[in-house]
């Protein structure tokens, strides 16, 4: 195992992604909510730490890795991340809400906004006072990934 932590420069790496992303067309595997995460771990870490997590392109497959990976929170958790509450998120973090659908609703935490996307509207922002009390912050400052 080898044990990765942030970046130096991950502020201004994930700052700047998430101007840059900021009214992107929603696409499956590219800008869906469980891309988006993904794309701000890269701004964080200056790599893709879930190289092992397949990519999908339709709703279809998406919930299938979702399942199979025993859900967004199980699979952070696993990762090392700690779960906090809205007053406690850092920049940075992923933020996870179940609202009753089949899919989370996933955000990134790039204080002072939470960057998320929907179908309709495509790749927006929101204010943390937004996030629904049950939606749960998970904060990842390292990660340990396998050798290889």
């Amino acid at each position: 195992m080898r044990t990765i932590q942030r970046v130096l420069n991950w502020r201004s790496r994930l700052s700047t992604w998430a101007r840059d992303i900021r009214g992107a067309d929603y696409e499956w595997g590219k800008t869906d909510c469980g891309s988006l995460p993904r794309a701000a771990l890269v701004q964080l870490f200056g790599e893709d730490i879930l190289p092992a997590l397949a990519q999908w392109s339709n709703a279809a497959q998406a919930c299938r890795h979702l399942d199979e990976i025993g859900g967004a929170e199980r699979f952070l958790l696993d990762l090392g991340a700690e779960p906090c509450s809205r007053n406690l998120l850092q920049s940075g973090a992923i933020v996870v809400q179940q609202l009753g659908e089949h899919f989370p609703a996933i955000f990134v935490y790039a204080e002072p906004v939470l960057i998320t996307s929907h179908p309709y509207t495509g790749v927006e922002w929101y204010g943390r006072e937004e996030m629904e009390p049950g939606g749960v912050g998970f904060n990842l400052w390292e990660v340990a990934l396998p050798n290889g």
